[in-house]
């Protein structure tokens, strides 16, 4: 199974990460030292704000600069303060200029850095393109035991949550494949600067050198399902009080096309009667009743808000590739993946 998730650093800026969480991304990896040796300037901030939304962060890369044993040594020493015993994994990123055509030394920086990081309880692995492992670490393959995170991207186009890379491209190597970064020109809500996105596989063959395996990324926990009974009267759980509810309300009124006591109050507020709706009038490819006002709000929505860029905002018909995109929405919440857009997926594209 894997999860997507991204990298970030001071480039990305001031990430808001309870919208980057709602957007679908699932894991963080930061970048926790700069060639001087002092943290990212981002790193305590992007830290404290993944943990106070629930962001799991599955590691911290070291961009490297080594070429000797003895600087390995020293940057993982490093690494170690900064996290001030908070445990994570640690990433060794090698790929800079400066570290091509060291041979067997590249592989003792590695194997050193490493030695040094575990020591301190900590997993480690190690972070490279496909092409710069081909060349400088395959050779050395035996010599290594840890598993990588590898880039390799399929296409410069910019991409979004909903897009998928083309698994043909997924890098192949020698060693476990713990992550694979399939996009430099990622997007979403909550980033200021395009950063990449990546895949994590969390079911790693034995004998991948971990000592200690990270606890598989918990998919968030679906809403309750309401009560159903004949006097439902709507859920507290749900409710809100926005302009995107009103807005809702208002697609759904001329998309039904709702008369008297059946309209909707467009008031913005998302409670016992809009939840009934939502409730009672799913959104779905074999609906019976055409409703083009209703399905270009979720169209519209999906792509402005949750950056399902591919969409037409200005079709107005369902499509196999919207079914795609409501399912993905739905995965990413931990929701059923049924495609229906009731009560619960409705909730959770107003909340934002």
């Amino acid at each position: 199974m894997a999860y997507k998730g991204i990298d970030v650093s001071s480039y990305q800026g001031n990430v808001d990460w309870s919208k980057v969480k709602w957007a679908g991304v699932q894991f963080a990896i930061l970048k926790i030292i700069r060639k001087d040796l002092n943290p990212d300037k981002t790193f305590e901030q992007n830290w404290k704000g993944c943990t106070d939304v629930g962001m799991p962060i599955q590691g911290v890369y070291n961009y490297s600069y080594a070429t000797t044993v003895d600087k390995a040594k020293t940057d993982a020493q490093r690494v170690i303060e900064v996290l001030a015993g908070r445990k994570t994994f640690v990433w060794l990123d090698v790929e800079d200029k400066c570290q091509q055509g060291l041979g067997q030394t590249l592989i003792d920086i590695i194997n050193t850095y490493q030695s040094v990081i575990k020591s301190a309880g900590l997993n480690f692995g190690v972070y490279t393109g496909l092409s710069f492992y081909n060349q400088y670490i395959a050779p050395y393959a035996n010599q290594i035991n840890c598993p990588f995170w590898i880039a390799r991207y399929p296409s410069t186009k910019g991409m979004s949550i909903g897009d998928e890379p083309n698994s043909a491209k997924k890098p192949v190597i020698q060693h476990p494949l713990y992550g694979w970064q399939y996009s430099s020109a990622f997007t979403c809500s909550g980033l200021n600067n395009s950063t990449d996105a990546n895949l994590l596989y969390i079911e790693l063959d034995k004998g991948d050198g971990i000592e200690n395996n990270p606890a598989p990324i918990a998919t968030p926990t679906p809403a309750a399902t309401p009560v159903k009974n004949n006097a439902w009267k709507g859920n507290e759980e749900y409710y809100l009080d926005n302009d995107d509810v009103r807005k809702w309300q208002h697609a759904m009124n001329v998309g039904f096309d709702l008369k008297g006591a059946d309209v909707l109050k467009e008031d913005g507020k998302f409670g016992a009667n809009s939840q009934a709706f939502a409730k009672n009038h799913n959104l779905w490819s074999g609906q019976k009743h055409y409703c083009p006002t209703a399905i270009k709000w979720l169209r519209k929505t999906l792509h402005d808000k949750y950056h399902f860029y591919k969409l037409d905002i200005g079709y107005k018909e369902w499509s196999d590739y919207l079914t795609k995109c409501v399912m993905v929405f739905q995965k990413n919440r931990g929701l059923k993946q049924d495609g229906y857009v009731g009560l619960i997926t409705t909730y959770y594209l107003l909340k934002g």
